[in-house]
């Protein structure tokens, strides 16, 4: 028993230690993406409209709220990011064929070209973050990236987690009973 519960320790630690360096690397990555996206933007676009003609350069098409989850930018302020590209002639609206409620945004011949541009520098960047890593750390680091963000997307929980929430439920709906209360269902 004792060494499982040394196991557990030592896994909880790592776990902890771990979730100290992502949480690090990602201030730093954002640090680094903002003066990066300032860099590339020139002078005729601030760094938010990069992101928004990068995704749209990577991904094609896609509804504003896709955008804004892309992005990491609230809904807001894509609608006006997307207004002003529109009025410049970089990006169109289309409403979607199956779902007339659905507008998606593409880019024009013109929002192409400025994100061939744009695209490149900011790929080289970034790629060359991940440049310092050995050809062999990668292909472990991206199978346990995607694993995490898999799981984070479906919502996954800690075993250990649920089992405390429904202890607290559980004394709490004994402690009304105890008292005589109901739910009033």
């Amino acid at each position: 028993m004792a060494s499982r519960r040394k196991t557990g320790t030592t896994r909880r630690v790592s776990s902890l230690a771990l979730m100290d360096t992502v949480s690090a690397f990602m201030r730093a990555y954002k640090t680094r993406m903002r003066g990066l996206l300032t860099h590339v933007s020139s002078g005729e676009s601030s760094p938010s409209r990069v992101m928004v003609v990068v995704v749209l350069h990577k991904s094609g098409a896609l509804p504003m709220g896709t955008i804004a989850a892309h992005t990491g930018l609230p809904k807001s302020n894509i609608t006006a990011i997307v207004d002003d590209l529109e009025a410049e002639g970089l990006l169109a609206r289309r409403r979607d064929e199956a779902d007339r409620r659905v507008m998606h945004v593409e880019l024009t011949a013109k929002g192409r070209a400025l994100s061939a541009r744009e695209y490149g520098a900011y790929e080289r960047s970034l790629a060359s973050i991940f440049d310092l890593l050995p050809d062999d750390e990668r292909g472990p680091m991206l199978s346990g990236l995607e694993r995490m963000i898999q799981s984070l997307r479906e919502g996954d929980a800690p075993a250990e987690a649920a089992p405390r929430a429904d202890r607290s439920a559980g004394r709490s709906r004994e402690r009304k009973a105890a008292k005589g209360e109901t739910s009033g269902r």
